[in-house]
């Protein structure tokens, strides 16, 4: 059994707080908003050249959100794995045997 400081398990925690505070809520709550609110407050007078480029960039940073939240499901996944008393290597495991099986699905 391993003794001593566990430094992955607190990287992961450290990993997965970060995530849920800087991809999860200071992203969509100040930038997305300000793309979305604040931008178009300070410049109302956009010209229709750059209003296509403004919405795909709004479609590409929400969808970028859509992938954050995605992720730290995954992260939660695994972390509920790890505490319920899996070891790693077998949640390790079973995530890459899932991410096969998805792949022969797909062939």
């Amino acid at each position: 059994e391993n003794v001593g400081i566990p430094v992955v398990e607190t990287l992961f925690a450290a990993n997965l707080t970060s995530w849920a505070y800087f991809r999860l809520y200071l992203y969509p709550f100040n930038i997305i908003h300000s793309c979305i609110f604040v931008m178009q407050a300070h410049f109302p007078a956009v010209s229709s050249s750059h209003e296509v480029g403004l919405k795909f960039m709004k479609v590409l940073l929400s969808a970028l959100l859509l992938m954050h939240v995605y992720w730290f499901y995954r992260l939660l996944v695994l972390a509920v794995k790890l505490i319920s008393g899996e070891s790693a290597s077998d949640v390790g495991q079973s995530e890459l045997d899932t991410a096969e099986l998805s792949q022969k699905k797909n062939e």
